[in-house]
């Protein structure tokens, strides 16, 4: 007899591996994308400021765990990489996929540890195989988890680690006779902190804590331990708390993506559409939550069965069940990708095992949730079987296809066009340098000298500004001929017909080498194997530009507009406007914005300069100076018209002057009173 009881237990263990495992061995095989730029070398470049001891330059998620498990990852690689002969920063930023395919897979091999960890944990409290066996198989219920747990090194695997864990601690709570000794105020506090650290999706599942635990003594000090382990984890992003503050305040106040478009909290008709689609789009998570209000009104409506609303596996379904509604709410405001939803997705799992344990309670069997659990994890298996599956191979085979076509298109270059030098688009490219200067971009630019150092001859064009760069410092497409000759390419993703067209227009003369799926070549000239290459001019900028503060840079920080740059930061606005959808809002905390270089001004040139301003009255200045000032500076705030609108008209003529030497002028806006003010459609002539 004891024979036959160990080995059903030796059965049972191996049972509860054979979901990891499927992960495991699955996530492992599975494609990801090479040098995908968003949102990988973001966490990777954090990683390095890390390594120096330097703050973050990414807040937006926050994301910061994200960034010390890269740390501790690239670290730990790079003791032990026999291969490496030179200093952690130099490796990665030589090698950066290597350290991100061995993030990713570090991230797999966690997750697989923690899905057999809570399947054992909930087979011991509940005796019940079947039910570990449903906790083990949420991940499998979405795609898009299983999707982002194999190919991105992002916040999102961190979280459906973090979900699992939550989910099974759900369950022990649950089934503890002594949970009121036992710490678990604590215990929860850590889970939501680190997990708050890592991405602020999580934030509806930090409610449930506070509707289980019984006493407001516990409640509190649930919170305090919250808030005590978002602060350690967040100590390298201490110094952005302001601009993060102000970047959620922002994605709260206004009805556009990222913090942008019109003043307000939803666009009702976007926020309808986004609903639908966040439930035709999570099939199995809308029956779950449909489903959970199901019993949840079956209690409270039918007499018989309110006696149940005060037991704890009720109220723990109607604390999952308001996580659920709740992000579901808050992500259809700006509903755009799926895996802003994935902590509650990764609880649908315990969900359902608070549902059956509620009904068990009504039914009075035991067996209800042994068979009625079996039962679910058999269809949604089939369901998986003929849905998702195919979906996530036909996701496979595009990652696979889409490195194959990078290696193939560098090995044609090399072969090829050798003797061309390479400007790679930027920002939407697939390419190992793209990546690297978009991960620069959002670490505050504390990795550029060694990028610099290693990749002396990378340049990159950003169709946006229509500027070239070297590692961020800008260069002239004259600079760059002195400089690297006359045979350029453009490497990259594939540009449209009009898209390309923008770029000619700006005087820059394209043609087509190789368009793919996902990676294009373009030949800045005429035919490139022509040896009288492109004859060009000096590039001048043109006699009139107009601004009116539609298009923002990659970054944010500028309005561009006929390839040229001004500087934005975070006063462009959309709730008052004189055309289009933006204008420029000066207050107290911001009062400088638009400022421009005119870069071509000469002694004797005369410029007019306007711009239409809305105030109540006239503080807000015009303003055009040397640097430094002291060389010439000249301002007007009088307006000379205005229209039915309320806004008015300042016009600002000058001279440059001739003792200008090799000091630039600029020209800016300037509110010097206490109101707020706006700025829009902003002309720059020269006469």
């Amino acid at each position: 007899m004891l024979i036959v009881k160990i080995m059903k237990k030796k059965l049972t263990v191996s049972l509860l591996w054979l979901l990891p495992l499927i992960f495991l061995i699955a996530g492992l095989s599975f494609n990801r994308a090479k040098y995908s730029n968003d949102p990988e070398y973001i966490y990777l470049i954090n990683a390095l400021n890390l390594s120096k001891l330097k703050s973050v330059g990414h807040f937006d998620n926050p994301g910061i765990t994200v960034m010390e498990l890269g740390l501790a990852v690239v670290f730990i690689t790079h003791l032990f990489d026999s291969t490496a002969t030179q200093d952690l920063a130099t490796e990665v930023l030589k090698n950066p996929d290597k350290y991100i395919e061995i993030f990713s897979s570090v991230l797999i091999v966690m997750i697989c540890l923690v899905l057999f960890l809570i399947g054992y944990w909930v087979y011991k409290r509940t005796k019940n195989v079947w039910v570990a066996l449903l906790i083990q198989f949420t991940p499998f219920f979405s795609t898009n988890v299983l999707e982002h747990a194999w190919t991105k090194t992002s916040p999102e695997p961190v979280l459906l680690m973090v979900s699992i864990l939550l989910s099974g601690i759900f369950i022990v709570y649950f089934t503890d006779k002594d949970r009121d000794k036992r710490p678990y105020s604590l215990l929860f506090g850590i889970i939501s902190g680190f997990a708050l650290a890592t991405k602020a999706t999580y934030l509806p599942l930090a409610i449930i804590p506070f509707i289980i635990l019984p006493e407001t003594r516990r409640k509190v000090f649930y919170a305090f331990f919250t808030i005590i382990t978002f602060a350690f984890f967040t100590i390298p992003a201490w110094p952005l708390f302001p601009s993060m503050i102000n970047w959620f305040y922002n994605l709260l106040i206004h009805k556009g993506m990222y913090g942008h478009g019109e003043k307000g909290i939803i666009d009702l008709p976007v926020y309808v559409s986004s609903l639908k689609a966040i439930f035709s789009n999570n099939t199995v998570f809308a029956f779950i939550v449909a489903f959970s209000a199901f019993v949840l009104a079956l209690i409270k409506l039918v007499p018989r069965f309110r006696v149940h609303a005060h037991t704890l596996q009720y109220k723990t379904l109607f604390a999952l069940f308001l996580a659920h509604v709740v992000a579901i709410l808050i992500v259809a405001k700006h509903y755009q990708h799926n895996h802003y939803l994935l902590p509650e997705l990764a609880m649908g799992g315990v969900t359902l095992f608070f549902i059956l344990a509620t009904l068990k309670e009504i039914i009075q069997k035991d067996s209800f949730e042994r068979y009625t659990a079996a039962l679910l994890l058999i269809l949604a298996a089939t369901y998986i079987y003929t849905t998702n599956i195919p979906q996530l191979n036909a996701s496979n085979h595009g990652y696979k296809i889409t490195n194959i076509e990078y290696e193939e298109t560098l090995e044609s270059l090399e072969e090829k066009y050798s003797d061309h030098v390479q400007i790679y688009y930027f920002p939407t490219s697939l390419n190992k340098y793209s990546a690297l200067m978009f991960g620069n971009a959002y670490s505050q630019q504390k990795n550029v000298a060694e990028m610099r150092s290693l990749y002396p001859h990378v340049l990159f064009f950003n169709k946006n500004s229509g500027s070239f760069s070297f590692w961020g410092s800008e260069m002239t497409f004259d600079e760059v001929i002195d400089k690297f000759g006359r045979k350029l390419l453009l490497v990259g993703g594939p540009l449209t017909e009009n898209e390309a067209n923008e770029i000619r227009n700006m005087g820059f003369p394209l043609k087509t080498i190789y368009q793919g799926r996902t990676q294009a070549v373009y030949v800045f000239s005429t035919p490139a194997s022509d040896s009288s290459l492109l004859q060009t001019d000096s590039i001048t900028i043109p006699k009139t530009i107009s601004c009116d503060m539609e298009t923002l840079s990659f970054d944010r920080q500028f309005v561009i507009s006929e390839n040229q740059a001004f500087f934005a930061g975070p006063t462009h606005s959309s709730e008052k406007t004189r055309s289009g959808k933006y204008a420029m809002k000066l207050d107290m905390q911001q009062i400088y914005a638009l400022e421009h270089i005119l870069a071509d001004a000469k002694p004797g040139d005369q410029y007019r300069i306007s711009i239409w301003r809305y105030a109540d009255n006239n503080e807000g200045y015009l303003v055009v100076a040397s640097t430094p000032s002291q060389v010439f500076y000249q301002q007007i705030s009088d307006f000379v018209g205005h229209d039915s609108k309320g806004w008015r008209l300042i016009t600002l003529y000058f001279t440059v002057p001739d003792d200008l030497g090799n000091n630039q002028l600029k020209t800016y806006v300037w509110n010097s009173g206490s109101t707020t003010m706006y700025f829009d459609d902003l002309l720059i002539e020269r006469l």
